[in-house]
């Protein structure tokens, strides 16, 4: 009886093979799965946390969607209001410094309206492309400040929601210079004003701002976009 049992059991598997149901393995970058993205491990991987509709993961240094460096991840979502990720952003990222449609730091006054308040006072994550709407849709801006240059951007994919960060956004960017490289030690413009004729600007050689007035030719930062 044991040996019929045996031979039962020897058929048996070689008719049905072994399954794995193992958990998918993360690996460190960009990982393509479903759902929202967390951070996992020591070695800042990422993974898919649900299994929803097909998304991407973004390490900071990285290549955005839209052919930036992911400067910013959140696995909580943030807002941008405006923006086409809504109240369900994950990531930010600068325009790239070479390459294709690199950002070639353009000298511009702030806005073309310069003693005038526009209601871009968002300073936090999440306000630039606010801000941005609001310079850019105030009669008289004109074409060549900084937010509507940022705002013309198209980048190497050809996205149209690129826009001029806020203060705190443009802090990232500063925290991240090394990474987007060719940025300089340049005094650069966010979208933050403060009232109708400064707005704030911030120095990467040491981090250090303040606001000045809207019609100085400061260098305009590379445009972010949120996602």
């Amino acid at each position: 009886m044991n040996s019929l049992v045996a031979v039962f059991a020897l058929i048996l598997a070689t008719l049905i093979p072994a399954q794995s149901f193992g958990a998918p393995i993360s690996s460190p970058g960009k990982t393509a799965g479903n759902g929202p993205c967390v951070t996992s491990g020591s070695d800042n991987s990422q993974i898919q946390s649900t299994k929803n509709t097909m998304k991407t993961c973004y390490s900071v240094g990285e290549t955005g969607p839209g052919g930036g460096i992911v400067i910013f991840y959140s696995q909580t979502a943030f807002a941008e209001p405006g923006a086409g990720c809504r109240s369900s952003c994950h990531y930010l990222e600068a325009a790239p410094t070479t390459g294709p449609a690199a950002w070639e730091f353009p000298a511009a006054p702030w806005s073309g309206i310069t003693d005038t308040s526009s209601g871009a006072t968002g300073s936090a994550i999440g306000t630039g492309y606010r801000n941005t709407t609001l310079m850019i849709s105030q009669s008289g801006a004109g074409s060549t400040g900084a937010a509507s240059l940022a705002k013309a951007y198209r980048g190497p994919n050809n996205k149209s929601d690129w826009f001029l960060p806020s203060k705190e956004e443009l802090n990232l960017l500063y925290l991240n210079a090394a990474i987007v490289g060719g940025i300089g030690a340049d005094y650069l413009w966010s979208s933050t004003e403060s009232d109708g004729s400064t707005a704030w600007v911030q120095g990467f050689g040491d981090g250090v701002g303040g606001n000045f007035q809207k019609f100085t030719l400061w260098k305009s930062p590379p445009p972010v976009r949120a996602f």
